[in-house]
């Protein structure tokens, strides 16, 4: 009774393994499906991010070269 049981315990385990991947794979979308929803794939979306990066970028410079806190936290320049 006892191998019967340890039997059916292993079918139950790699059913539900398998159950659980093919659930996985059936919810996986087409890479071309997902590449054509990306945010970037429209242009003026694509022309604002780099705008946004050229930004961020600029300010990221500026931090660097100057020697201001530009956290603007009460203490003032660590140095």
């Amino acid at each position: 009774m006892s191998a019967g049981r340890t039997v059916l315990t292993m079918v139950v385990v790699l059913g539900a393994g398998v159950g659980s991947w093919v659930m996985v794979v059936s919810r996986q979308q087409d890479p071309k499906t997902v590449t054509m929803n990306l945010p970037e794939s429209n242009p003026a979306r694509l022309a604002e991010s780099r705008r946004r990066n050229i930004m961020a970028m600029q300010a990221l410079k500026y931090t660097v070269e100057s020697s201001d806190n530009t956290a603007g936290g009460p203490s003032g320049s660590v140095k």
